[in-house]
């Protein structure tokens, strides 16, 4: 099974939060995927945590280049938007959190997250299959 990880996942590997070891768990996996916009999205709150001093300027241009590198697929934003777009109407949710939906629906995935309120909103609106809020239990099913 294609995980497709979300920003919330990614930015764990490089920047230690509550639950960095779960996200973890995903870097030993040879099919992570994503819509192209995760770079975009991550180097943004590496940036932030820059700012913030909670890492240094080298490690968040290796995080992005180690994470470019790792992806076994990047989709192209322009071959999700249309779909994204429907998705987000229909779950009532933001359209950059819905290109991953698009994404794992595209490449027949799943989208990890740590983000409640999108696995909330898109299981309701009949996204289930594609989405699971990453936790122990679950990242271990899937070593």
């Amino acid at each position: 099974m294609i995980v497709v990880v979300d920003t919330s996942v990614v930015v764990q590997w490089f920047a230690p939060e509550r639950g960095t070891p779960i996200a973890e768990l995903l870097l030993g996996r040879d099919d992570l995927a994503a819509p192209d916009i995760l770079l975009v999205e991550t180097a943004n709150v590496l940036r932030k945590k820059l700012r913030d001093g909670q890492i240094q300027h080298e490690q968040a241009v290796a995080a992005i280049a180690f994470l470019k590198a790792r992806m076994s697929q990047l989709v192209p934003f322009d071959e999700l938007l249309a779909r994204a777009f429907e998705i987000a109407v229909q779950v009532g949710h933001p359209i950059y959190d819905c290109m991953f939906l698009a994404c794992a629906e595209k490449l027949d995935g799943v989208v990890a997250t740590r983000d409640a309120p999108l696995v909330s909103r898109a299981s309701a609106a009949g996204f289930s299959h594609i989405v699971r809020l990453l936790t122990a239990e679950w990242a271990g099913e899937l070593q």
